[in-house]
């Protein structure tokens, strides 16, 4: 945010590195050039904040820019002190440097490490909202060097215009898209929960693996929405061939009431015209599948693959590709070599190995073919079990793991 408010566009400055502590597989990451900007062609390489103080002294740092928001004076002060110990000086900006302008009356949720996070004072400031009798929605907002590039903007309003249409359970209702001043934005639906990457992240975290019949639950869950979104057509009765292109762990919410629900149908789609490779999202190359990854063209049998992706992990407990460089993941994808999976999780059904290995197929003809045949074949296996596993088992895994 500080970056994109401040320092964007800012020739008196030229931003060298960003640092993070709370990105899983960090190596090798960076903000992608189309989000930087002019004068970052190679996009701004993402470290782990424990290199500061070796990339003050290789890139002759003179600023340190602090940009958390949820931790401790002790710790703001403490990175202060090591940034200049290292030679550079330490900078906060304030709230006039960083504002983004609102034309309508918000609720700001500033949090501060006093025992509530922005997660929790985000649900208690909706909470209120909804017992006020208010309707609670999630703005989206086109980033200012997107909103001007034409073509983005018409695939954006072409896809919002579909995606609005999707009326499921399992994908987030997309209420209103349009223009405000010079903004473009979507309301969509507010899933009081998690992303799925938050879930698997804090089940590493805690030792606490996701059950198989969850996994499945939710693999179920996502499988029944792509079946309705791939089947819609327009009002003559043609398919309007409808493909997610990037389902990922970050594109899965979980609500607290374990309820499973797909985010950002025809997104993705808009955001790989204005990549310097059309047919890529950059950011989500470890869930692609082969086609994608190659850029060829991609049909619902992607997400399929994708989905498999996902499943994948929630049930050997790490990605399927995992991540070194940019160029190694996407070559890793292309080859699609799947892992023995009974060697990684002991515990998974032969008849659930044998749908993975069909899911993750490189060839198109070898793969799964539908969303729908993946639910038939995911909920045969997981009445094999023997446990109910279903929303509320999904909810009290929640609550666990919070």
């Amino acid at each position: 945010h500080n970056f994109n408010t401040f320092f964007r566009g800012n020739r008196d400055y030229e931003v060298v590195a960003f640092t993070a502590t709370q990105i899983p597989d960090i190596e090798g990451r960076r903000y992608p050039a189309v989000l930087a900007g002019e004068g970052y062609a190679e996009g701004i390489p993402i470290h782990a904040e424990s290199e500061m103080e070796a990339l003050i002294a290789e890139h002759g740092v003179d600023v340190v820019v602090f940009a958390y928001s949820d931790v401790t004076h002790q710790h703001v002060m403490h990175l202060g002190s090591r940034a200049m110990a290292a030679g550079a000086s330490y900078m906060l900006l304030g709230a006039r440097q960083t504002m983004v302008k609102s034309t309508k009356p918000v609720v700001a949720v500033c949090a501060a490490r006093t025992g509530s996070g922005k997660s929790q004072t985000s649900r208690r400031v909706a909470e209120l909202l909804t017992a006020a009798g208010k309707k609670v929605v999630v703005i989206k907002r086109i980033l200012r060097h997107l909103a001007a590039d034409e073509e983005f903007v018409s695939m954006f309003l072409d896809e919002a215009r579909i995606a609005a249409k999707l009326s499921h359970p399992n994908i987030v209702q997309i209420y209103d898209f349009g223009k405000v001043d010079e903004t473009y934005f979507l309301a969509m639906e507010f899933v009081d929960g998690y992303d799925l990457g938050n879930v698997v992240s804090a089940s590493r975290r805690g030792d606490a693996p996701i059950s198989i019949g969850d996994a499945i639950y939710i693999g179920i869950e996502l499988a029944k929405g792509l079946d309705y979104a791939h089947r819609r057509e327009d009002r003559f009765g043609e398919p309007l061939n409808i493909v997610h292109r990037d389902i990922s762990p970050q594109n899965v919410l979980v609500s607290r009431d374990g309820t499973v629900k797909i985010v950002d149908f025809g997104i993705a789609k808009a955001t790989s015209v204005s990549d310097e490779s059309p047919h890529l999202v950059k950011g989500k190359f470890s869930y692609m599948s082969p086609e994608q990854a190659s850029g060829r063209p991609v049909d619902a049998r992607s997400d399929v693959f994708s989905l498999g992706v996902v499943i994948f992990e929630l049930l050997c407990g790490r990605p399927l590709f995992r991540h070194t460089t940019q160029d190694e993941t996407l070559s890793m994808v292309k080859s699609a070599v799947v892992p023995d999976i009974s060697s990684l999780n002991p515990d998974v059904p032969p008849q659930l190995e044998k749908l993975l290995y069909r899911l993750l197929a490189k060839e198109l003809d070898d793969r799964v073919q539908s969303a729908r045949e993946l639910q038939i074949e995911l909920t045969k296996i997981l009445y094999g079990l023997g446990d109910i596993h279903d929303s509320m088992t999904l909810s009290r895994t929640l609550r666990e793991l919070e």
